[in-house]
């Protein structure tokens, strides 16, 4: 899939999308783990990509670090007030925005349904 990821600061998107470095979606992402040695980063990037089912249905972008110091990138589905949410270790070598495709995938392949 290739794939132009629009961000936004909130969760529901609107004519506001950013294009955001990749030091801004990790600093978005990562953020707070230096207060704390383990947990959910602070801020929220919502994910918007053309003909994907984030067409129909929001989706957020966070970051994660476990307990072992394992940072992850995590994506959530935002329907019925459930937890839809999948991981990928965080891997430097590739942009945030392609942890956030490559999770979308994977929705879409879970939930073919839905797109």
């Amino acid at each position: 899939m290739t794939a132009i990821v629009k961000n936004y600061l909130t969760l529901y998107p609107s004519n506001n999308n950013y294009t955001m470095s990749e030091f801004d979606l990790k600093t978005l992402c990562f953020e707070g783990f230096k207060e704390k040695s383990w947990g959910f980063g602070l801020k929220r990037v919502g994910i918007k990509i053309q003909n994907t089912i984030t067409d129909k249905i929001s989706f957020s972008g966070f970051g994660y670090k476990t307990q072992e110091g394992v940072c992850s990138i995590g994506v959530r589905m935002w329907l019925d007030h459930r937890d839809y949410s999948k991981f990928v270790v965080y891997d430097d070598r590739f942009p945030i925005n392609q942890h956030f495709i490559e999770i979308i995938k994977q929705f879409q392949q879970q939930y073919p349904n839905l797109c």
